[in-house]
């Protein structure tokens, strides 16, 4: 639980849309997670099989038996796009907040020099 205090201030504070696009998410993604390539499914697969029932009921049987498939394949760029378009982007976008700019960052020092930007103005 989120004291009320805190909660009011993510409420009320301003919003910067920060995006990127889906093939560098991914391979952002694999890098965190999949320098070793074995090491990294095979943590992937335990969290998948110990939250099984949440993850078919948030991202359907389907997409769930796809990410399972994927992975057993070594297919990380596919399993990554599964969990990216079927379960975070849903799960976690930004509602009801109007961003005060939006910011591409698949150029990460262009990114940060507009952030900069932005909260140098306010």
């Amino acid at each position: 639980i989120i004291p009320g205090n805190l909660f009011t201030k993510i409420e009320t504070a301003r919003c910067v849309n920060i995006h990127s696009s889906l093939s560098s998410r991914i391979k952002r993604i694999e890098a965190d997670y999949f320098q070793d390539l074995e090491k990294g499914i095979n943590e992937m697969m335990k969290v998948l099989y110990n939250k099984e029932k949440f993850f078919r009921k948030e991202m359907s049987s389907k997409y769930y038996e796809s990410a399972i498939a994927a992975l057993k394949g070594g297919k990380t760029s596919d399993f990554c796009e599964i969990m990216l378009t079927r379960y975070y982007d849903s799960k976690y976008r930004v509602k009801d907040k109007k961003p005060i700019a939006d910011i591409n960052s698949d150029d990460i020092e262009e990114a940060i020099r507009g952030i900069k930007i932005i909260y140098g103005g306010l």
